[in-house]
């Protein structure tokens, strides 16, 4: 058994389509603005509700994202908004603020917990991370194991089944992929950075 994440846009595609009626978990991120309040919109009415009239085992989930001080009210509001307009998505509890740290981090080619790991943008991912889990090991029943408490590489996944456990050794790979690159691993495969057209 194979556990995928899939880094996708949020655009309407046939492939989309397909990923997001087989998924089981569907985390969008978002930010205060209307373009991209008014993309939700489309975004679930093109995909998620029909995929949820398929597939109703599919969990949405949205991620406030790039969350200023400023915008504090603004994502209240709209929380708010998002539970009236778009009640099959539950909002994660940890949001993500706009800060420097991620900036610099992705220009260094590491993630905020190598870039600085004491940093409040650090912190924000390992709560993301550790909300993530649960949500995984609650609603889809499936254990995620951390190598330790403060990193974010995970170790093994473990799928439970009525008598027998499975189990997937997860590789991840920091980094883009360029056309022309290929990487092949045995188990599941998560990719931190791009996949370029042309690389497998």
């Amino acid at each position: 058994n194979k556990n995928i994440v899939i880094d996708s846009g949020g655009y309407d595609s046939d492939v989309s389509r397909e990923i997001i009626l087989n998924s089981n978990l569907i985390i969008t991120p978002i930010t205060v603005s209307q373009t991209e309040i008014d993309g939700l919109l489309k975004f679930n009415s093109e995909n998620v509700e029909v995929a949820l009239s398929n597939n109703p085992n599919i969990n949405p989930y949205i991620l406030l994202n790039k969350i200023s001080h400023y915008d504090l009210k603004d994502a209240e509001d709209l929380s708010e908004f998002i539970h009236q307009a778009i009640p099959d998505y539950k909002i994660l509890k940890t949001r993500l603020g706009s800060r420097k740290d991620y900036k610099k981090a992705f220009s260094e080619g590491k993630s905020v917990t190598e870039y600085n790991r004491s940093s409040a943008a650090a912190k924000e991912i390992r709560s993301l991370a550790e909300e993530i889990r649960e949500i995984i090991r609650s609603k889809i029943d499936v254990e995620i194991k951390f190598d330790t408490p403060t990193t974010l590489g995970l170790h093994s996944i473990t799928r439970s089944y009525k008598k027998d456990v499975g189990m997937s050794e997860t590789t991840f790979h920091k980094g883009s992929l360029r056309s022309g690159q290929r990487l092949e691993v045995e188990g599941s495969l998560v990719i931190i950075g791009d996949v370029n057209a042309g690389a497998e």
